[in-house]
């Protein structure tokens, strides 16, 4: 005779007459009356009895994940699919740093602004390991993304031969491929733009660091700190977006203090643009570090009703701390991803002071990557969620833990993780929006597409 449970990832919110309820892994909401739901909870320990005496409401429990067999053991489930995901070769996202230069000096960048930049041999390289990486691995897609620096320095000297050399690569192979690029925007020109959809760029990372008055204090051009970049990144966004074929992300950057005035953007966007325009908010991470626990969780909230407005005035939002069917945490866990930088040291994150860290490997001139074993293997062997604290989570099923890097760190072995909190938000939104829909059943995707949410 099977036993039977209630799942530890079950979420529910009780009101007068009704439930609402999710299994976080199988992440159908649905809404059942109280008096079925006090069923529930009066046959939790003795749910054998429930399936004999209630077995409608047993069954659907059962299909919707909140009652499950006693040795369903998830976090091991979720360990196989992450390593399948994880070890996935049939694709393959390739970073490019053309220079670590750039024509702003944001005081929060880390980077080290050497004006070096790739030379003609290491391009050659570059696309040598693009042709080497297709006949290996038998790619069917390909992700080139541009990173820095300020990619746009080098438009004319790397990224215009590189472009033009892949697409004939991947013509001959038959490989889909997209481009993409991280950019602070100011050096777009008009130009420029038949290029882009002449070889496959599709979205672009922009960011503005709050209103006009927060961001020229920001990113001004050159040392006149009197003359802002704001109208020209504005104006060169409303311009990409055009095109039929080109997308936006802006990551709007902010403190504590800027955060509030982010909507007085809004306005300087047309309509009939903000709909490929995904917004993202982020805190800068110095910033971050000294707002306290209580803060963060403010400023969560706070996060999510300016998104909000965003989204009513048109907007797509980019991020959802809720994070169903992905089962990796980032392109840094992923086996067949790599970031060549201007000199041919290799990487695997774009997020390091590339002049100061250690490489995990270098790019050799036939075209092929020599990794470095121990950085590899501590980077692949276990899955970012596989510790104690993750595995024993309650949102372990929405969530697959952070970076590669902090795995048994502070941040997830102590009692306050950085995500719970935004967990927690993300949920509220999701069944708050889910109460105004006139609707008995539907999944979180569902619903996180009807909010315009995109995972990263």
């Amino acid at each position: 005779m099977k036993k039977y449970r209630l799942s530890r990832y079950n979420y529910f919110i009780v009101k007068e007459q009704y439930a609402i309820g999710v299994n976080l892994y199988n992440q159908v909401l649905f809404s059942i009356d109280s008096e079925k739901y006090e069923t529930l909870i009066l046959y939790k320990d003795r749910l054998e009895k429930m399936e004999a005496e209630h077995p409608i409401l047993f069954s659907t429990m059962l299909k919707l994940g909140i009652i499950e067999v006693s040795d369903f053991d998830l976090p091991s489930i979720l360990i196989m699919k992450n390593r399948s995901q994880v070890f996935d070769i049939s694709s393959f996202h390739l970073f490019i740093n053309p220079t670590l230069n750039c024509n702003f000096s944001c005081w929060y960048c880390y980077e080290s602004r050497n004006k070096a930049t790739m030379s003609k041999d290491i391009i050659h390289s570059v696309l040598l390991l693009i042709e080497n990486l297709i006949q290996t691995y038998k790619l069917t897609t390909f992700h080139l993304d541009w990173f820095g620096g300020e990619p746009l320095l080098c438009f004319e000297s790397v990224i215009k031969p590189i472009s033009v050399e892949v697409k004939k690569i991947f013509s001959k192979y038959n490989v889909k491929y997209f481009q993409t690029i991280t950019t602070n925007g100011s050096l777009l020109k008009a130009n420029m733009i038949p290029f882009f959809e002449e070889h496959n760029f599709t979205n672009f990372q922009i960011t503005l660091d709050g209103d006009i008055e927060n961001h020229n204090k920001v990113r001004f051009i050159g040392s006149n700190k009197k003359k802002g970049s704001f109208y020209t990144i504005v104006n060169n966004i409303n311009s990409l977006v055009k095109s039929p074929k080109l997308f936006v992300s802006l990551r709007i950057n902010y403190i504590k203090n800027s955060l509030f005035t982010i909507d007085q953007i809004i306005t300087f966007f047309p309509i009939s643009n903000r709909g490929k325009i995904k917004i993202h908010l982020a805190q800068v991470f110095q910033d971050a570090k000294l707002s306290s626990e209580k803060e963060k969780k403010e400023l969560i909230k706070e996060e999510h009703k300016m998104l909000a407005i965003f989204r009513d005035a048109g907007f797509h939002i980019l991020k959802s701390w809720v994070r169903p069917d992905c089962y990796y945490t980032c392109y840094a866990d992923l086996k067949n991803e790599a970031l060549i930088n201007y000199d041919g040291r290799v990487f695997n994150c774009t997020n390091v002071d590339f002049e100061n860290e250690k490489e995990s490997g270098i790019l050799t001139e036939k075209g092929e990557i020599i990794w470095n074993e121990n950085i590899n293997a501590k980077r692949l062997s276990r899955a970012t969620f596989d510790n104690e604290e993750c595995l024993n989570c309650y949102y372990l099923p929405i969530c697959t833990a952070g970076c590669h890097k902090n795995v048994n760190k502070e941040i997830f072995t102590n009692k306050t993780c950085l995500y719970i909190p935004m967990h927690e938000q993300a949920l509220n939104d999701i069944f708050d929006f889910y109460q105004k829909q006139d609707c008995k059943i539907a999944h979180i995707g569902q619903i996180e597409s009807m909010l315009s949410y995109y995972n990263e």
